[in-house]
Order: structure tokens, then sequence, then C-alpha cells
């Protein structure tokens, strides 16, 4: 299932674990360690509550649909995920409803792997306007830059 906002970990057809990175969007970030878990930094608490968001919406999106989704895999990454489009059975793109909502970034960076990267950087422009999600936060630090002081 889902280890945070934009990862999931799926089952292949001969029964073996699969780790998915989501193609287009980063979403904040999970607390991985025992410092992070004991950290009361106001940035990364918000950072682990937004985290903590994004991963139960992309869990529940993935329920939703029946626990089966449909993977359009762009490449893999350093961590040796496959990167990939998510869609659920109706066709809805996972990384374009989390955008929308507020809850991941459109990932600029690696927009070169996602073939749906206009929808989902409109999606992104839209939960902005609306100050949706992480856009009416604005104590928010993008996830790439809060990975970067905390290296």
């Amino acid at each position: 299932m889902s280890s945070s906002g934009d990862t999931i970990t799926v089952v292949d057809r001969r029964n073996r674990d699969v780790k998915i990175r989501l193609a287009c969007v980063d979403a904040p970030e999970v607390s991985h360690t025992k410092r992070e878990r004991s950290s009361y930094d106001p940035a990364d608490l918000d950072q682990f509550r937004w985290g903590e968001r994004a991963r139960d919406r992309l869990t529940g999106l993935i329920e939703q649909g029946g626990d089966r989704v449909r993977l359009t895999v762009a490449d893999e990454d350093r961590y040796g995920r496959q990167v990939a489009e998510v869609r659920l059975r109706d066709g809805t793109l996972v990384q374009e409803v989390l955008a929308r909502e507020g809850l991941a970034v459109f990932y600029r960076k690696y927009a070169g792997n996602c073939r749906s990267s206009a929808a989902v950087e409109q999606a992104e422009a839209e939960a902005k306007q609306q100050r949706v999600g992480v856009w009416g936060d604005s104590q928010f630090v993008a996830p790439s830059v809060w990975r970067q002081k905390n290296k």
C-alpha cells in the first residue's frame, strides 16, 4: 500500500512486491527516523502533518479503486523504484487528484517522465489559486526544499 504520499507498493502478476514512485508529483514528507518522530521543529511538524494527509488520501484513493491500479511506467529512480503514472480502474489519474487537492506539488524537475504532466500542472495551478491544501498554509515548505535542509 502507501508508505508516503508519493510512493506505493503494488503486487505484480507474478505476486512480487514492486515499489512505485508516482511520476509528476512530490508529496510532503512523512517522518521516517526516530529523530524526525520526536522533532518539535514547526517546519518538521508541518511537513509531516501534510505528509500524513497525502499518504492517507493516496491510500484512500487506491482503496476506493478496489485496490487495483493501472501503471504507466516511465522510468526507474535511483532507489530502484519504478516511476509511473497511476490510474484507478475508472481512469482517474491519482497524481492529478493529489495535486488538485493540494496534497502534492507538481515536480517540475522530473516532469519529462510524465506523459500527463500538463494535467497535473494545471491541477496544481487550480489548487494554488483556490489556496487548497498546502497552498493555504503559509508555513508550508516544498518537500524538495525541506529535504535539502534536512540532509
